[in-house]
């Protein structure tokens, strides 16, 4: 938190009668990308379009902030963030293999393009 840019990065908490009930963060990378991060909806809410709203709000954020680009790494298995992502206007770009914790997972970098390149 002390080395976040305050007035380029956020994150928002979802809360329900006072609990926090999900959550989405927005990482600068450079001064034209930005990187989504700490996406979580309580198991309670999916399908209730709070996750939609989340990556919604990421994305007005970001482009008041002028950023160009949104990125995000994601693993193959999470079907309905995908889903979501896709809906939002995230393209897929990039997948890799890796192993993390003696799994091996699929990979995969989703961009959203916020602006026609003139």
């Amino acid at each position: 938190m002390e080395n976040s840019d305050k007035k380029k990065e956020n994150i928002w908490i979802l809360e329900v009668e006072g609990e926090p009930k999900g959550s989405i963060s927005l990482t600068r990378v450079d001064n034209e990308t930005a990187q989504l991060g700490l996406f979580l909806v309580d198991p309670s809410l999916r399908g209730s379009g709070a996750g939609f709203k989340l990556i919604q709000k990421l994305i007005d954020f970001s482009k008041e902030q002028e950023y160009r680009t949104i990125i995000l790494w994601t693993n193959r298995e999470l079907e309905a963030a995908r889903h979501l992502y896709q809906k939002c206007g995230f393209k897929l770009t990039e997948t890799k293999r890796t192993h993390k914790s003696n799994k091996e997972l699929l990979e995969e970098k989703w961009e959203l393009f916020l602006y026609e390149e003139k």
